[in-house]
């Protein structure tokens, strides 16, 4: 079964990251499977489709699900894309059309009509698995980037970093965890006591395609 693409370009997409994060949750139907900071939802929904195990997105960003106004707002304003409507901006967006985009869309809602989405805070969230009032086998944390700040909806600090790790490092125990982050010396130092992975991932952004070479980091208790 084929991976669901993204319909949406989102900052810190983990779309070519999918492989690498499943293979290390290694999930199945029997699980609960919690993505805790949703994003545009591509890692919950492919969770869904690729296993159909139970699935909940924390929707942190209040994006969720997608809607026609706001996903046809992200193809014409996503970074990279020129920042005036031009023919060549605008012979972007028909190519997305003609590929069958709104089909896309559909598909993608239709997915996440089978998932459970919320809309806590993290900490909450954490806080409930962690007091048996929710129950989670399998979590997947995709935080903001460390100094990244403004390239995301909601503001995340130093000290939320530091609170994630110690709440997650509560679950170690009782749940397989996988997180996400941007190679920072901050990071590595503070999950020490963790597993960490280094992948190379390539970043592909706008009508150009301009791509990048990045290292991220996959830590995890398995």
């Amino acid at each position: 079964m084929k991976n669901i693409k993204p319909v949406i370009s989102y900052f810190g997409s983990k779309y070519r990251m999918l492989k690498n994060i499943f293979s290390i949750l290694n999930l199945n139907s029997s699980d609960i499977f919690l993505d805790l900071f949703g994003g545009s939802g591509i890692v919950g929904v492919n969770a869904k489709h690729l296993f159909n195990c139970q699935t909940i997105i924390n929707d942190y960003d209040n994006v969720l699900p997608l809607n026609l106004t706001y996903a046809l707002k992200n193809i014409l304003s996503f970074e990279g894309n020129l920042k005036n409507y031009t023919k060549k901006r605008l012979d972007y967006f028909i190519k997305r059309l003609d590929n069958g985009w709104i089909e896309k869309l559909n598909q993608y809602n239709q997915i996440l009509q089978t998932i459970n989405i919320t809309h806590f805070d993290y900490k909450q969230i954490l806080k409930n698995i962690i007091n048996n009032k929710n129950k989670v086998t399998k979590l997947y944390a995709d935080p903001p980037y460390v100094n990244k700040t403004g390239m995301y909806k909601n503001s995340f600090t130093i000290q939320d970093h530091i609170d994630l790790y110690n709440l997650l490092s509560e679950l170690k125990v009782k749940t397989k965890i996988v997180i996400s982050y941007n190679d920072e010396p901050f990071i590595k130092k503070l999950y020490k006591d963790w597993n960490i992975i280094s992948i190379d991932k390539t970043n592909v952004c706008g009508i150009n395609k301009n791509s990048s070479k990045v290292k991220e980091l996959l830590i995890t208790n398995i």
